[in-house]
């Protein structure tokens, strides 16, 4: 597993901060004229790049760093075309049903409009005669039931004429909804174009493109002149360079050297490329050539120290990124950690996870899938910035890691595509709702959870998400007393360990599917398909399941528990009796045993 550590300058290492200014203004220079060879589709050989690095005053080696350092940035820039090519043909895609959505609207106005047409022709009849009438009629009490006879007509008219001008004003509406959809697909499609063509040419705008553009609205940006501008562009160009480790030499990295002191802490040795030498604080002769170097001495990586020791004794390859940012220049080294290689054994049980929007729910299952213990930790992401939403979701993870090698279970946790996943809820719960469960908060969640487990030896296994919601809510939430996501959870850690997932027996031939905020559904219980796979009982009830949510949506309907207290802010939305002891699996976190 790959790891990185940092640790900050010292004020003693101020001066150094010239060099490393320097450097990374050579090495950030050598990235762009790598980068510019490789779009001109130039030969890639050492006859024909030396002059090149020659010219720039760099070394072969420090020259070969660049090349791998913009290679790493490449492929990032690619990989994340990627996704973003993904992304835009889910947006896409969405589009289209939309707009096939309003055009079959538009139909079934016009058939409506069609249909009231001859409805309207009929009663301009029906009044003509009943006119007719009153003004022919012999007696009072013939004219006042032709007068009641129009007025129903009129009346009848009337609301066939309303209802016609309305679904021509929706029609105009509905064109116009598709004008703007196809508008933004046709705008979709373009930065698809563009994203499928970064995934085989990527570039690079260094300094980045928002930075760049601020040179045309200097004013707006809060810049006084063009000069003030460059300089912050030339700054954030050379903010920083990396030095690629190898396992040829035997400190692990070509260029900087990590020596270990008595007290503990480190030195390193940084060699100087050639147009540098004149900045060296030192110069030795090693295999016949002269070194010029600087040392960072003290150096400290708190969280850790050793690994990097580990990796040392190893002589394994060892990176180096020096980053600059608003305060001082920072040093991580990168290794590759050796992880011990977990085991699924499930012989104690399972811890089952669920991820939902404002919290993360766990469940503990014993080796024959009975709940033990559950944990509700929260982890709200809605609203916060993606190094929130990563430090939330980092310690939910660790939170997690903990728990499982407290009871020495492994974890289970869903193998969600976020795609799809994102798609489905902007399906079923709107915008709003998709906003708030990203995809964002689930891959960040996914990778903390998978690194905690990974470091803690904690074995993770991902299962397959079909019906574990509604596995939980059917079976486990009534029958132990849970909240449907730590039912969902269980139903999760059972799924990992084999455990049977068949329906259970029906109370009067029907079945009893509790609600989030209190109250249930009813619905029969699906017949059972003699050699069907046990989750196509599960489809078809999820099937009447949406069905009924979706009337209960229309009617407006609201949960009626007046018998229920909600739990405490965070700590999930499962009610609990009043003048009832809590269930004993139905603990939080910081809940005694």
């Amino acid at each position: 597993m790959i790891r990185t550590f940092g640790t900050r300058l010292t004020r003693e290492d101020d001066r150094h901060a010239a060099v490393l200014d320097a450097c990374a203004g050579l090495m950030t220079k050598a990235e762009r004229k790598i980068l510019a060879w490789l779009k001109a589709e130039k030969d890639w050989t050492a006859e024909s790049y030396a002059p090149v690095y020659r010219d720039l005053g760099l070394s072969s080696a420090y020259f070969r760093m660049a090349r791998a350092s913009l290679d790493g940035k490449l492929k990032s820039v690619s990989e994340a075309a990627k996704l973003r090519v993904t992304d835009l043909d889910d947006r896409i895609s969405h589009k289209t049903r939309q707009i096939a959505s309003k055009k079959g609207g538009i139909t079934k106005a016009k058939n409506r409009i069609k249909a009231l047409a001859p409805k309207i022709a009929a009663c301009d009849t029906k009044v003509f005669v009943l006119k007719e009438k009153i003004r022919t009629s012999k007696t009072d009490a013939a004219r006042q039931r032709a007068i009641v006879s129009l007025k129903q007509q009129l009346d009848k008219r009337r609301d066939h004429v309303e209802e016609t001008e309305a679904l021509a004003a929706r029609i105009e509406k509905l064109w116009f909804d598709i004008h703007q959809h196809t508008r933004k697909t046709d705008s979709l499609e373009y930065k698809r174009e563009l994203a499928k063509s970064a995934v085989s040419d990527p570039s690079i705008c260094f300094g980045t493109k928002d930075l760049f553009l601020k040179q045309f609205e200097l004013e707006a940006n809060g810049y006084a002149s063009i000069d003030e501008w460059r300089k912050e562009w030339r700054a954030a160009r050379s903010s920083g360079f990396g030095l690629v480790g190898a396992s040829a030499v035997p400190s692990g990295n070509e260029m900087a050297r990590l020596k270990l002191r008595g007290d503990g802490l480190f030195n390193l040795e940084l060699r100087l490329p050639p147009a540098l030498k004149h900045m060296a604080e030192r110069c030795f002769v090693t295999g016949g050539n002269k070194v010029y170097a600087i040392d960072f001495r003290r150096l400290s990586f708190n969280h850790g120290h050793d690994a990097v020791v580990e990796a040392m004794a190893r002589k394994q390859p060892i990176s180096f990124r020096f980053c600059r940012d608003g305060r001082s220049w920072r040093i991580h080294v990168v290794i590759d950690e050796v992880q011990p290689e977990p085991k699924f054994d499930d012989r104690m049980g399972c811890l089952g996870v669920d991820f939902n929007a404002d919290h993360v729910a766990a469940t503990l299952a014993d080796r024959f899938g009975n709940p033990v213990r559950t944990w509700t930790i929260p982890l709200v992401t809605y609203g916060k910035t993606s190094d929130q939403t990563l430090d939330a979701a980092r310690k939910a993870a660790a939170e997690l890691a903990a728990i499982a090698i407290e009871y020495d279970v492994p974890v289970a946790s869903e193998n969600l595509d976020f795609t799809a996943k994102k798609q489905r809820l902007r399906d079923d719960h709107g915008p709003a709702y998709a906003r708030m469960l990203s995809s964002l908060a689930y891959s960040s969640f996914d990778a903390a959870l998978a690194s905690a487990c990974c470091r803690s030896g904690v074995w993770l296994k991902r299962i397959n998400p079909a019906f574990t919601s509604l596995i939980g809510r059917v079976k486990f939430a009534p029958r132990y007393g849970l909240s449907v996501h730590a039912a969902a959870a269980l139903s999760i850690a059972r799924r990992a360990m084999g455990a049977s997932e068949r329906m259970p027996a029906p109370v009067g031939g029907e079945l009893k599917l509790p609600l989030d905020g209190g109250g249930h559904v009813t619905l029969p219980r699906p017949a059972r398909i003699v050699g069907g796979h046990v989750w196509t009982s599960w489809r078809r009830l999820n099937i009447g399941w949406k069905t009924a949510l979706a009337a209960r949506g229309r009617t407006g309907r609201k949960s009626r528990s007046p018998a229920t207290d909600p739990l405490p802010k965070g700590l999930g939305s499962a009610p609990r009796r009043r003048n009832c002891p809590p269930s004993p699996v139905g603990q939080v976190r910081g809940a005694p045993g």
